[in-house]
């Protein structure tokens, strides 16, 4: 790849492979979050690298979902345990251009992110002190979050996924910092 990158999203899309936020190699906070900002896509087809648009609120430890052709970044935080952000951002990637969306009803960083149909499911993430146990969801035709049944035990750092149309919450730890727990959580929306 062309620049470092961690703690960012990453989707195929077509031919594409696309790399977005996420902290990259500056020396500082605030050069780190720059250096990520510009997507990074893969043309798969003639195995080449380039730079898309810079993400318009550059962050790290956010959580990603693919929809509509394309990459949504939610949330996140900027190297630091607070504050964490409640911004969410699609990148187009036939137009290489950002739309900002509405925003989570709760900041979330360190958290995860699946789609089932047409909803968007974020789940868990840390403040500095505690891990959630939230649980929201996109509606992506209405265009509208609502907040859902909290989780049965707090999260953040976990994976989630979705398969016929059940949303899985694998692993993760239940308070900050690292406090593992080999939790599998399954809801159906």
């Amino acid at each position: 790849p062309p620049r470092a990158r961690a703690a960012g999203h990453a989707a195929v899309f077509g031919r594409t492979l696309v790399v977005a936020a996420g902290q990259g190699e500056g020396r500082n906070t605030t050069e780190k979050l720059e250096d990520a900002a510009p997507v990074m896509r893969f043309d798969l087809d003639a195995e080449t690298w380039s730079l898309g648009a810079p993400i318009p609120t550059p962050r790290e430890h956010v959580a990603g979902a693919d929809a509509d052709g394309g990459v949504w970044i939610l949330g996140g935080r900027r190297i630091s345990l607070e504050p964490t952000l409640d911004v969410v951002e699609r990148y187009d990637v036939a137009s290489d251009a950002w739309e900002t969306m509405p925003s989570m009803p709760t900041p979330h960083g360190g958290f995860a992110a699946a789609r089932v149909g047409r909803e968007i499911f974020v789940g868990g993430g840390e403040v500095r002190a505690e891990a959630l146990v939230t649980f929201e969801s996109f509606d992506l035709d209405a265009a509208i979050w609502s907040s859902r049944e909290p989780l049965p035990s707090p999260r953040h750092g976990h994976a989630m996924a979705a398969r016929g149309g059940r949303v899985y919450l694998i692993g993760g730890a239940h308070r900050p910092v690292f406090a593992a727990v080999p939790h599998v959580e399954s809801f159906a929306p």
